[in-house]
């Protein structure tokens, strides 16, 4: 049974740990776990755990967010680019596995996070450009009309793109 996990200012990965830490308001205008450096922005009736953690810099005339919040629905941040800091309200946090599980893939910080993201001028790029501009319209033909068929056949969207991808893969692409 699912029970959507609720943001009343406390740390939530804290709060996994049986601790009741409080957040602040830091120097980013981001809520800041005063512990583990968990980061969330509140946009009622949303509270999204940002996917980079804070710097510990607090503004001095922070109140503190236990005082200010309660009852918010704890989503993940978006992931569109330039969107980060936004509640993604299709990733609802259900419960403390969900929550454990986003939280393992929070970076130490905002250099590493931005590192993580999709670069699209990596070399590799220029590899797969260089493969792609090497195929006939018919090799394109040819495979997503075999994505068709396995999507068709199966009824299912998610396994046959899986399939279809590794087809693309063992073609060089």
């Amino acid at each position: 049974m699912n029970t959507t996990v609720y943001f009343d200012g406390y740390c939530s990965e804290s709060l996994l740990k049986g601790k009741q830490v409080e957040m602040k308001l830091n120097e980013d205008d981001f809520w800041e776990s005063l512990e583990t450096r968990l980061q969330i922005t509140v946009f009622p009736p949303y509270a999204a755990i940002l996917r980079w953690r804070g710097k510990g810099k607090f503004k001095a005339s922070s109140d503190v967010a236990s005082n200010l919040f309660t009852g918010l629905v704890l989503t993940e941040a978006c992931r569109e680019e330039g969107k980060e800091i936004f509640p993604d309200e299709d990733a609802v946090i259900e419960d403390k596995f969900d929550l454990e599980q986003y939280l393992n893939s929070i970076h130490k910080n905002m250099e590493s996070f931005l590192k993580s993201k999709f670069n699209p001028k990596d070399p590799e790029f220029e590899k797969q450009l260089f493969l792609l501009e090497g195929k006939s319209k018919k090799d394109f033909d040819d495979l997503f009309s075999f994505l068709k068929r396995i999507e068709k056949k199966s009824g299912d969207k998610g396994r046959p793109r899986r399939k279809f991808f590794i087809s693309l893969s063992r073609s060089g692409i």
